[in-house]
């Protein structure tokens, strides 16, 4: 099974921790990157190409969607998923705006996170 390369976007250290040790047990992901800031997963994505971005909305120096906005924009632009804790419908509709794939609340990351990866990626 070919495996989705995937880099996650979060500045609170242990919650990135949590969510790579939690999608280590799904085969079909592939952990290649962390980024703390939304400068820094602009950079990453662009050189490191991952398939999946996994982004945080409340990040500094660059928030979320407008990280994700400016890696849309990227040549071969990676399928990105909002993790947040922001359930206002206000997010999910700049959300979408700005181009992300899907939006997932935090608190149900354990539930809907993989099956809206393997809906986004087909498996």
């Amino acid at each position: 099974m070919k495996r989705i390369r995937t880099l996650i976007v979060d500045d609170n250290a242990c919650f990135r921790n949590a969510a790579v040790e939690f999608l280590t047990r799904f085969e079909q992901i592939s952990i290649i990157a962390e980024a703390e800031d939304g400068p820094a997963a602009v950079r990453m994505s662009e050189e490191l190409t991952p398939e999946l971005v996994l982004m945080d909305i409340s990040i500094p120096h660059l928030n979320g969607l407008q990280a994700t906005r400016k890696i849309k924009q990227q040549q071969n632009a990676p399928k990105i998923i909002l993790l947040t804790l922001h359930s206002s419908e206000a997010y999910r509709l700049v959300a979408k705006d700005v181009g992300a794939d899907h939006y997932v609340l935090k608190t149900e990351l354990a539930n809907k996170l993989v099956p809206a990866i393997d809906q986004l990626f087909g498996i």
